[in-house]
């Protein structure tokens, strides 16, 4: 990956730090950086939001062996609008990294985001979803004739965003698949491609 930030009208430099991922829901947010090289070992976690200014440490931490900092805040509020940033030092001045802003959703939504990567293999085929709420839900793959090749129940995981690797216990053939996420009255499908 290439991280790169735009300072000035045509100039381009490295960014030694970058937000790789976000999710939200309504009761936290997890956060995940990366570090481009290892001239940066920790870091510390600010927050702020939209009515106040001004920012707030909530975390402190290494990055681990990949360079990654990942972060968990479950002090959020729901419906609430959140800006983010880290706090780190090179030589003996304190640098920020550009802010984010993440809107914490007021309520857990039901959605299919796919197969995650897609193509995948069938060894790494991983499902990433999310349920409204703890009822009864089922998670099925369907051929392109729309015979149904498995399912999984994923009720019992609960409200809010999951993943769910799909070749546990069973080897899914190449091919092209739809994938089909039921709960009450939500229904919700996606294509994926099996290479292998």
């Amino acid at each position: 990956q290439v991280h790169a930030q735009r300072y000035g009208p045509a100039t381009v430099v490295a960014t030694a730090l970058s937000l790789a991922g976000w999710q939200a829901q309504p009761d936290r947010v997890s956060l995940d950086w990366y570090a481009s090289d290892d001239a940066v070992r920790s870091a510390r976690v600010e927050r702020r939001d939209a009515v106040d200014a001004a920012w707030r440490t909530i975390a402190s931490g290494e990055f681990d062996d990949e360079r990654h900092l990942r972060v968990e805040d479950a002090t959020v509020k729901p419906g609430v609008r959140y800006a983010y940033r880290l706090a780190y030092p090179v030589a003996a001045t304190e640098r920020f990294t550009a802010e984010t802003w993440i809107d914490v959703p007021s309520a857990h939504v039901f959605a299919l985001h796919g197969a995650r990567p897609n193509p995948a293999s069938s060894s790494e085929l991983t499902v990433a979803f999310s349920l409204r709420t703890n009822a009864p839900a089922l998670l099925e793959l369907f051929d392109v004739n729309g015979r149904r090749v498995s399912g999984r129940n994923v009720g019992s995981m609960g409200p809010g965003a999951h993943t769910l690797r799909w070749a546990e216990g069973e080897r899914v053939r190449a091919g092209l698949y739809w994938l089909r996420l039921h709960q009450g009255t939500d229904s919700a499908m996606s294509r994926v491609v099996v290479i292998d």
